[in-house]
């Protein structure tokens, strides 16, 4: 009767709590966003591909850096994708290709930092006067504070000779309104 009881009892606490601990455990994986997720997906290959191209950093902002000119210099604009934006991203397709969209762009540059621990966020949007205009760009975090980058819209600047938008410092807040497009869905 009441040993039974207690027993229940005890193990549905013990359950709360673990049931607690667990949300707990994937809010704080959320949070610092550096995991290899249903959304943004690579495998030991790109990783391994990751820390040789890091070799000789010595700072997330150095790794940064080197994987923002690597995808500006790399990847070229799929012009002929009928599919502007996806729901997942598997690295393997674009480092293949060598190819992709906005979407690619910012999920594979997600993907490299992701893999080396540094926290980064892929963000979708539309331009701020044009709300056809879909776009993705990512937020990254070093040096104690988030950067915006737009490693599709550094390629075009850097193939077309315009200037690029490079790596703009926005502070505590990786979600901080962004002067050229409106935040829409965060990966």
């Amino acid at each position: 009767g009441i040993m039974r009881k207690t027993v229940q009892a005890c193990l549905l606490i013990l359950g709360l709590m673990a049931a607690v601990l667990l949300m707990m455990d994937s809010f704080s994986v959320v949070k610092t966003v550096t995991v290899n997720g249903a959304t943004i997906q690579w495998d030991d290959n790109f990783e391994r591909f990751c820390c040789e191209l890091a070799e000789g950093c010595s700072s997330d902002a150095e790794r940064v850096t080197v994987f923002r000119n690597w995808i500006i210099q790399n990847i070229s604009y799929d012009e002929e994708s009928e599919v502007l934006f996806y729901q997942t991203f598997h690295v393997g397709k674009v480092m293949q290709s060598r190819k992709g969209v906005c979407f690619d762009y910012a999920c594979l540059f997600a993907a490299m930092c992701r893999s080396q621990g540094i926290p980064c966020y892929v963000l979708d949007g539309t331009y701020q006067g044009e709300p056809a205009f879909r776009h993705a760009w990512n937020r990254v975090f070093f040096d104690g504070q988030w950067w915006s980058l737009d490693t599709t819209r550094d390629h075009t600047a850097r193939k077309e000779g315009g200037s690029e938008y490079g790596v703009v410092p926005i502070g505590e807040d990786p979600f901080a309104e962004d002067s050229y497009f409106l935040i829409h869905q965060v990966f």
